[in-house]
């Protein structure tokens, strides 16, 4: 009676064994599957980032190169601008200031009233594609990199602005020198020019 009574608590012991040993093999099976998913997450996760800084980098490089090229540009400009204005005394020994009023001023004006709405539309323009391009980052990816990107896009749009602005300078400058050019040649030939 007592054998028989040992051998029916040594088979459940055997019994919970196996159950046991089951229990933590599927355990350790679904901690391994977890695992590599995770490892294999982080893998992705850290591609995408070294990608992501490659880009970044890439951009402040270029970034870094228009802005150089915008400030031998203003350079360039601010030395035309500088051998553009003629003196005040320039001016006044050859009678050119306060110019009589123009024949065609309806047309001068028409024309000055042109120009300005173009500069307002290239502005416009230029703010467009800005808001555009920070549109496009924000529905493409995450926060840190949105925040950078749209950063670079600001500084360079702010950039394009200034550009445009001193574009208009320039061609305002050269009209003027153009025009004070043509009235010093027309009193030079004037008989009473001395």
């Amino acid at each position: 009676g007592k054998y028989k009574n040992l051998e029916k608590i040594i088979d459940k012991h055997i019994h919970q064994w196996f159950k046991l040993n089951k229990t933590l093999g599927e355990t350790a099976l679904e901690f391994r599957t977890g695992w590599q998913q995770i490892h294999v997450q982080l893998d992705s996760a850290k591609r995408e980032i070294d990608e992501r800084d490659k880009i970044i980098q890439t951009q402040r490089k270029d970034f870094e190169n228009d802005k150089d090229q915008y400030e031998t540009q203003l350079k360039v400009l601010e030395s035309a601008l500088a051998n553009s204005i003629p003196r005040n005394s320039t001016l006044d020994k050859f009678g050119l200031r306060d110019d009589p009023i123009d024949e065609n001023y309806e047309l001068q004006s028409a024309k000055k009233d042109l120009k300005l709405q173009e500069q307002e539309y290239l502005k416009l323009k230029n703010e467009n594609q800005r808001l555009n391009e920070n549109m496009k980052i924000l529905k493409s990816s995450s926060n840190d990199w949105q925040q950078t990107l749209m950063n670079i896009q600001n500084e360079l749009s702010k950039k394009e602005d200034e550009i445009l602005k001193l574009r208009w300078l320039t061609q305002d400058l050269a009209e003027e020198r153009n025009g004070l050019e043509a009235k010093v040649q027309q009193v030079s030939k004037d008989p009473h020019f001395v």
